[in-house]
C-alpha cells in the first residue's frame, strides 16, 4: 500500500472548504493532483466546480465528501 503526499497550503482555508462543501452537497468529490485540487459538487438544485493550486499531490487522489 502506498501514501500520497499532499501538499496543504493553507489548512485551516482547506477544512473550512471542506465543511462549507459538506452542507452544500453530500456527493462532492476532491481530485487532487499535481495541478492542484478540483472540487465537484451537486445537490438537488445547483452544480458547482472550483479549482485551485493551494493543494496538491505527487499522484492522483480522489475524496468523496460522503467519507470524509
Amino acid at each position: 500500500m502506498s501514501k500520497d503526499n499532499i501538499q496543504i497550503g493553507d489548512f485551516n482555508l482547506f477544512i473550512e472548504v471542506v465543511k462549507s462543501l459538506a452542507k452544500f452537497a453530500e456527493s462532492a468529490k476532491f481530485s487532487i493532483d499535481g495541478n492542484g485540487l478540483t472540487i465537484y459538487g451537486k445537490n438537488n438544485c445547483a452544480r458547482c466546480e472550483m479549482q485551485t493550486n493551494a493543494v496538491t499531490s505527487d499522484n492522483l487522489v480522489e475524496i468523496n465528501v460522503a467519507d470524509v
